[in-house]
C-alpha cells in the first residue's frame, strides 16, 4: 500500500478566491482599445507574474503602445485583488489537520 507523505496545494481558486478582473481593470485604467490590450497583456503578465519585469515596466510598456501613464503606487493590480479577497479558512483548517498528521504541505 502507498503512502502520501507531502500534499501540494495550489493558492488561487484553493486557498483564497481567484480575482480574474485584473486585465479588465488595468486596461480600464490605461485606457488601451481592446486590439493593442490583448496583443500586449497576456506576455506582460506572463513576464510580470515570473518576476521578470515589475510593475514599473508593466506600465512603461503600456504607455508605450499609447496608454496613460499609472504610477505604481496608484497600485492598480493589487488593491482590486486585496478588495475581492476571500480566504478559504475551512480549507486552511482542513490543510491543519493534514499537517497535523505528519504529512507535509507544500504551498
Amino acid at each position: 500500500m502507498s503512502h502520501i507523505d507531502t500534499v501540494l496545494l495550489d493558492v488561487g481558486g484553493v486557498l483564497i478566491s481567484e480575482y480574474d478582473q485584473t486585465g479588465n481593470d488595468v486596461q480600464q485604467r490605461v485606457g488601451l482599445d481592446d486590439e493593442t490590450f490583448g496583443r500586449l497583456w497576456p506576455d506582460i503578465v506572463q513576464q510580470y507574474g515570473s518576476g521578470k519585469i515589475s510593475e514599473e515596466s508593466v506600465w512603461d510598456i503600456l504607455a508605450k503602445h499609447g496608454g496613460r501613464h499609472v504610477e505604481v503606487s496608484e497600485d492598480v493590480i493589487g488593491r482590486p485583488f486585496i478588495a475581492n479577497l476571500v480566504i478559504y479558512h475551512d480549507v486552511i483548517d482542513a490543510v491543519q489537520k493534514i499537517a497535523d498528521h505528519g504529512i507535509r504541505i507544500g504551498i
